[in-house]
């Protein structure tokens, strides 16, 4: 991609230029795996565009003492670049920290320090 700049002087876009351009593109594009996109920026579009609702999917929560509930998105399949809306649903931190895969935290289950961290089993 090139943008003609200065006469016919033809200068690669700006990173500016490329993230006006990103934003341009229809949602559908990421919620098909096409184009990947990160979770905390699709989720701003999720909720612009009314894909998802602004609450929490399994407590129903929308407030959080005196503000909004900060909503995080959450792959029920735990694999972030599957971005299908089916596999996508809004967690407050209280629900998301439940889920068998929040943070991946059963990536490493079982493993020891000293192999979690050498692979050998060696300890280092």
């Amino acid at each position: 991609m090139s943008i003609v700049r200065k006469g016919s002087q033809i200068l690669p876009p700006t990173k500016y230029e490329i993230q006006l351009l990103q934003k341009a593109r229809d949602v559908e594009e990421y919620l098909s795996n096409k184009e990947p996109m990160q979770s905390d920026k699709l989720k701003v579009r999720l909720l612009n565009e009314n894909y998802l609702e602004p609450k929490c999917s399994f407590c129903g929560l929308t407030r959080w003492l005196d503000g909004e509930m900060p909503l995080q998105l959450d792959h029920k399949d735990g694999n972030k670049e599957n971005n299908n809306l089916g596999n996508l649903r809004l967690l407050c931190p209280n629900c998301h920290a439940l889920t068998p895969q929040y943070r991946l935290k059963n990536e490493h289950k079982g493993d020891t320090y000293s192999n979690r961290d050498n692979p050998n089993g060696n300890r280092a």
